[in-house]
């Protein structure tokens, strides 16, 4: 008997030690991750544009005729925006777009609570999501009421049978009082879709 619960509390033990750690998501999104070639991809002149169309359609609070086509919703509990297609990108265009609204996300004191790959099948196609979900780090919750910064943030792509299919860009607000406001949505706005910092 001794030798079972020597044999449980070791296998207990050893799942304390090696918790599940999520993979990180330029593992989970670009397998073969080249900082150099993202880095070349984000000082194209075509990506600084499509940044620009993003956030004057969203200044404007219209559809322009630019090389974006992007709608906005801002509602109480949550704000955002679709990326329905931007002229001249290519699967991964949209795959290095996810990854930068990321790490500027991150920039502005959020962390990464989850990235995942989900697969469906859906009448007779294919859907795979890729999802990022980032909270303010810790340091903003020191002190309660906590500052929810602009709330969370969870970023959402889509294919259809590897073809793009949207982006979907939420940010999802606390409204009780263990938390202060949210700061207003265009400022994360500003910074994201600004010169990559």
């Amino acid at each position: 008997m001794s030798k079972l619960w020597d044999f449980l509390f070791k296998r207990e033990a050893n799942k304390k030690k090696s918790p599940y750690q999520p993979p990180l998501l330029r593992e989970v999104f670009h397998p073969t991750y080249d900082t150099t070639q993202f880095n070349d991809w984000v000082s194209e002149d075509h990506f600084r544009l499509s940044l620009s169309s993003i956030k004057l359609n969203y200044t404007t609070k219209q559809k322009s005729d630019s090389i974006v086509d992007v709608d906005f919703f801002d509602r109480r509990e949550f704000r955002g925006f679709y990326i329905m297609k931007i002229k001249g990108y290519s699967l991964q265009d949209y795959l290095n777009l996810v990854q930068y609204i990321w790490l500027q996300t991150k920039n502005q004191g959020y962390i990464t609570q989850m990235s995942e790959i989900k697969t469906e099948n859906k009448n007779q196609n294919v859907k795979t999501t890729y999802r990022i979900y980032l909270k303010p780090s810790h340091k903003y919750k020191v002190k309660i009421p906590a500052d929810q910064l602009y709330g969370n943030i969870q970023v959402d792509m889509t294919t259809i049978n590897d073809k793009f299919d949207k982006i979907v860009v939420k940010s999802m607000i606390y409204s009780d009082r263990n938390y202060l406001p949210a700061r207003e949505f265009n400022g994360w706005m500003e910074h994201t879709f600004s010169h990559f910092n």
